[in-house]
């Protein structure tokens, strides 16, 4: 992926979540592991001036109910097997307004369609899920959108960019609030 390539997607993407409702310190989780998606939803979600939770994949049921209640996140951005294995498990005890999939391969590059057949399909090595959830958007579908996203004003000394979660190696993980 080009710079360029990277400019349109992210303000494709920051159009999408302006569109929804997506205003200046609203939090918005992502739960996805290294891929092209994460940059993208990472950038998109600073220009427009709300929170990014990015959580750790790992995390289960308690510790996700933990983070969001404690953030009030509406809107998650998420592996679809995430969400069909974790996320998902913990409803109604939490409850997301917007839901953004994406697979592990849906923006990869340099692998060809049938290595991604047979890593998928055949041996089973990349998992995958399909999501029914009528809050649920494929990540994809928000970058065909044409780019207009909104001029945000940010202090960047007071506004809040990242919300960080420590290990919680002493008690319960405090949230770290890091501005832009």
């Amino acid at each position: 992926m080009t710079y360029k390539e990277l400019k349109k997607h992210v303000d494709a993407f920051a159009t999408y979540l302006h569109n929804i409702g997506v205003k200046k310190q609203d939090t918005i989780v992502i739960d996805l592991p290294n891929c092209f998606q994460f940059p993208i939803a990472f950038y998109a979600i600073v220009k427009l001036g709300a929170k990014c939770l990015p959580i750790n994949p790992l995390y289960k049921g308690k510790e996700l109910i933990d983070l969001f209640s404690r953030t009030n996140a509406k809107i998650i951005i998420t592996l679809d097997v995430l969400w069909a294995k974790v996320v998902s498990k913990i409803e109604p005890e939490w409850t997301f307004d917007h839901i953004i999939y994406t697979g592990m391969l849906d923006m990869a590059t340099g692998i060809s369609r049938l290595a991604q057949f047979i890593g998928k399909r055949v041996l089973k090595k990349i998992p995958t899920a399909k999501i029914t959830d009528p809050r649920a958007i494929d990540f994809r579908e928000c970058l065909r959108i044409e780019p207009n996203a909104p001029n945000v004003s940010i202090d960047a000394h007071k506004d809040i960019a990242v919300i960080s979660s420590t290990g919680g190696t002493t008690g319960i993980p405090k949230l770290v609030m890091l501005s832009h």
